[in-house]
């Protein structure tokens, strides 16, 4: 198609450009150019919020949420082991053997999300019927949804190839391209038709297209005739532990949804996802960062004699970022959420704060997350997935009922708990990695506080305005080294572009 190849052209095109930049700035280039496009989603989805909001509400959005955890588990299974095979082979391989490994990993990941993405359409229309909550659920959703899931997973595997690579130029064209594009398709249906929530489903296909089509970019200059058996062995054997530990994960955000709806219901369930947007927010952020960092992480971690002095100083940017974040959404969320969505989601603003303060755990640890990685010890990790993820199964069916929300978010917290005390010991057995979790911890303890001060105190707006005013100079006092350095880093970046 025409369209097609021209479409393909521009964005190498333009990929090239941005890519020759990042080459020009090396690591701080490559960290903010991959940072850029998370900016800009977090950018449009608080801009789209009011408009979204006048027309769907708290169940139309779990609606959305419930669905797409399903197709996350099939995306999960499909990669298979791809993640850790491409992190564990891609850098020392030559330019043939990283040909056969990605064209190996390419063609395991589509042909199974593409059999998953059937099941999954055939297994909804034969069950769902007897499933009182899949009576609110258009089964078009459904379909949207599991083409979506196919187109995506491609994109995820070339996301991989691209962070290794450290060609960020991809990445923020297809990136940049999905918003403007999903976004919009997203308003024009809702807007102009009566579909409702099927607008969200049609958003989703149109950005995960988009994807698909970076992917074939990205991915076409590695494929090869040659596919390697062994790597497909390879993948299949150590890939079905690794996809069972990440499935496990996928499957208790299913379970968690189902749950929460027949404990108390899908309105609260919608709240519940409607918090949780605001920590996928941040996510946006830090896997652009984690993305940038990630070569350099398993380098240092490949180093016995590095203290991960490149990794430490991108991630306490992150945690200080983080941080400030979540202390701002537990003192003013209730008065965001009131004016952005038309009252229809104020309840849900204590919960996003918490959740907002969630990646300080999740995304501590990075000196032992990268050492495992380094040392090929994928098995580990899967085992320890697993093991976490049923941590918070046990919590979630503890809590949910005592508690609700705030049960599911202590499950939560429950589960990355316990994943980073395993990440902590699970690196001892390879080298000696330092401690550089002093700003999640600090920031937990803020967070906390500010949410204690909202909740209980319920102060006026003024009042809370001056406390978060408050809390910031306490913070930025504590992280005045980490800002002048990220300063300093910003500024080099803009002489750079200025040349």
């Amino acid at each position: 198609m025409p369209w097609l190849c021209g479409f393909r052209s521009r964005v190498r095109a333009a990929a090239t450009g941005v890519d020759r930049l990042a080459i020009r700035g090396t690591f701080r280039s490559r960290f903010l150019l991959f940072f850029a496009p998370g900016v800009l989603q977090v950018a449009l989805s608080f801009l789209t919020l009011p408009l979204t909001t006048l027309i769907l509400g708290p169940s139309d959005y779990a609606i959305f949420a419930l669905v797409v955890s399903y197709t996350t588990v099939g995306s999960v299974l499909s990669l298979m082991g791809a993640t850790y095979l491409l992190s564990h082979r891609f850098g020392p391989a030559g330019r043939e053997e990283r040909a056969r490994l990605i064209t190996t990993v390419t063609l395991v990941a589509l042909v199974a999300s593409t059999v998953l993405a059937l099941a999954f359409v055939l297994g909804w229309a034969l069950l769902a019927p007897a499933w009182e909550v899949s009576r609110a659920i258009p089964f078009a959703a459904v379909v949207l949804a599991a083409v979506a899931m196919v187109f995506a997973t491609a994109w995820s595997l070339a996301i991989n190839v691209v962070t290794l690579s450290g060609a960020a130029g991809h990445y923020v064209v297809v990136v940049v391209t999905q918003s403007l594009l999903g976004t919009g398709s997203t308003l024009a249906v809702l807007f102009l038709t009566d579909l409702g929530v099927l607008s969200l489903f049609i958003g989703l296909l149109t950005s995960s297209a988009i994807g698909f089509i970076g992917a074939g970019v990205v991915l076409r200059p590695h494929l090869t005739a040659r596919i390697d058996a062994g790597l497909i062995k390879e993948a299949l054997r150590l890939g079905g532990w690794l996809a069972l530990a990440n499935g496990v994960d996928s499957v208790l955000r299913v379970f968690e949804r189902t749950f929460i709806s027949s404990q108390i219901g899908f309105y609260r369930l919608g709240l519940y996802t409607h918090a949780q947007q605001y920590q996928s927010y941040v996510n946006l952020g830090a896997k652009p960062a984690m993305r940038a960092v990630w070569p350099e992480t398993l380098e240092e971690a490949q180093d016995t004699a590095s203290s991960f002095e490149r990794t430490r100083r991108v991630w306490r940017v992150l945690h200080v970022g983080i941080t400030a974040l979540a202390i701002g959404f537990a003192l003013l969320g209730r008065d965001f959420l009131d004016l952005f969505t038309h009252g229809k989601f104020t309840e849900a603003a204590p919960f996003a704060a918490a959740l907002l303060a969630l990646p300080l755990i999740q995304l501590s640890g990075r000196p032992q997350v990268g050492t495992i990685y380094a040392f090929g010890r994928g098995n580990f990790m899967a085992g320890i997935s697993i093991v976490a993820a049923f941590v918070a199964l046990s919590a979630l069916i503890v809590l949910v009922p005592a508690f609700g929300i705030a049960g599911a978010i202590a499950a939560l917290y429950s589960q990355s708990l316990a994943m980073r005390i395993a990440y902590q010991f699970g690196a001892r057995r390879d080298r000696a990695t330092p401690w550089q979790d002093g700003w999640p911890l600090f920031g937990l303890v803020l967070t906390a506080l500010a949410i204690a001060f909202a909740e209980v105190t319920n102060a006026g707006f003024g009042l809370r305005v001056a406390v978060l005013a408050g809390f910031l100079v306490v913070l930025a006092i504590a992280a005045r080294h980490v800002l002048r350095d990220m300063s300093g880093q910003i500024l080099k970046f803009l002489a750079l572009l200025a040349r």
